[in-house]
């Protein structure tokens, strides 16, 4: 009898033992993109530290309300705006360096259209290569 080799990853792993990509992705160089977070009408840099299609984790300069409403805007080194979409807060917590010392997480309405994510590695904005850590 041979063993099925599902069997041997932890069922609560097994879902994203199919994924080609990861669902979550790291930006490329700093020069190669910019984020805001745009709080009512006031634009601010943040720090862009991942991207998944359900939201994406900054380093900001304050603290933030969970369910906070905004918009983040990433632009390309082009200056092309690649993406503009609203979101809220998730979580915020005191964890980042002295420029950005707030490190939240915002939550999309919907998911990114694979297209927008596609984009996003096309103009450098998010790291191509597969890492096997996860």
């Amino acid at each position: 009898m041979t063993t099925n080799p599902l069997d041997t990853i932890p069922y609560y792993e097994r879902a994203t033992a199919f994924f080609a990509r990861r669902p979550r992705h790291e930006p490329g160089p700093a020069q190669s993109r910019t984020a805001f977070l745009v709080e009512g009408a006031e634009w601010q840099e943040a720090q862009l530290l991942d991207v998944s299609r359900a939201g994406i984790k900054l380093g900001w300069t304050h603290d933030l309300a969970k369910g906070t409403a905004l918009k983040v805007v990433v632009q390309g080194a082009d200056g092309k705006y690649l993406l503009e979409q609203s979101c809220s807060v998730r979580w915020c917590k005191c964890d980042g360096d002295e420029t950005h010392p707030w490190h939240l997480g915002v939550e999309f309405p919907e998911p990114l259209e694979w297209e927008i994510l596609g984009e996003l590695f096309l103009h450098g904005v998010l790291k191509t290569g597969m890492d096997a850590s996860p």
